[in-house]
């Protein structure tokens, strides 16, 4: 699944968003546009120069939608969510942080907003996933830019999760009903604050999918659409949730391990941890039962829910 797992995907279609894309190209000294990959929400091009000219492949990030709407998210605006990622690439850039660098954004003639970033070639071979957790640990260690993410909406973490964990929740009950309950919304944001964290720049959609690699080492992450800034113990257990998909491809113990040693720190409560975890696993099943319905993952998710309810109780 390219593009945010939390699956913001409108009525607009393929062709809609691509009309004129051929042309944007061709306007900016490149060959017509082939697809690199597709997903929920975005789709993926590569462009080569025209001959004669001297700049580099490029990637064309282009949104299905201009706004989006689904269980996850209601009316995000795709062209903030781009914006967001250009940002971010250019302020972890210098710094050597392996990103794709991004080159600018420009419009078709129907108006659709598209990233142009440069090309990363990658390969097949997995990272070193205790290098990942090493570089999570860096991003982590950063001072947090002065960013406002998109879906974060000018909130805190607490506050955040205390709205839309409820409210996602409900829409999954909508769907699956009887799965257990939550705790009240004032409850929530209150275990959520208990922390003394430094709040930092959160990536939250850690896939091996997001990762373009070569020979092993970790050459960019990609995708940067559903950061927030907040406590790093969210990035963890959002990890150790999609870890639990196979599809992911994620080692959790190397990761863990390898944030531990490069310094990385995470101190959080029971609570805290569960509902991190619950934010994640109910989005989760939103997109395999709704915005990209899956007839194994979506039970399983499903599930997971239902199990980190009696967890949180426990705890509670």
């Amino acid at each position: 699944m390219t593009g945010s797992t939390e699956g913001t995907v409108g009525p607009t279609g393929d062709q809609d968003v691509t009309d004129g894309l051929a042309e944007l190209a061709g306007s900016l000294g490149y060959t017509p546009p082939v697809v690199l990959s597709s997903g929920v929400e975005f789709l993926v091009y590569r462009a080569s120069p025209l001959s004669g000219a001297a700049h580099e492949d490029v990637v064309l990030r282009v949104p299905r939608a201009r706004t989006f709407h689904t269980a996850n998210n209601v009316g995000v605006g795709a062209d903030g969510l781009l914006e967001q990622e250009l940002r971010i690439t250019q302020w972890l850039a210098p710094d050597g942080f392996p990103v794709a660098r991004a080159l600018g954004i420009e419009y078709t003639r129907t108006g659709t907003p598209v990233l142009l970033s440069a090309f990363v070639d990658s390969d097949a071979q997995a990272p070193d996933w205790s290098e990942v957790g090493a570089l999570f640990a860096a991003l982590h260690a950063k001072p947090a830019p002065d960013l406002a993410p998109v879906v974060q909406y000018g909130r805190p973490v607490p506050d955040l999760l205390a709205q839309r964990l409820p409210d996602r929740f409900g829409r999954l009950l909508d769907l699956r009903p009887g799965l257990g309950e939550l705790p009240e919304r004032a409850a929530i944001a209150a275990r959520l604050a208990e922390t003394s964290a430094e709040p930092a720049l959160l990536h939250l959609d850690l896939r091996r999918q997001n990762l373009l690699c070569g020979q092993g080492r970790v050459a960019a992450l990609i995708d940067w659409s559903n950061v927030l800034i907040g406590d790093p113990a969210m990035e963890l257990a959002r990890m150790s949730e999609y870890a639990l998909i196979p599809e992911n491809g994620l080692d959790e113990r190397a990761i863990r391990q390898g944030y531990e040693a490069a310094g990385g720190k995470s101190s959080v409560t029971p609570a805290a941890d569960l509902l991190y975890r619950l934010d994640a696993a109910v989005m989760l099943a939103l997109v395999f039962i709704s915005v990209a319905p899956d007839p194994r993952l979506g039970p399983a998710q499903t599930a997971r829910v239902v199990e980190l309810l009696r967890e949180l109780a426990d705890v509670w």
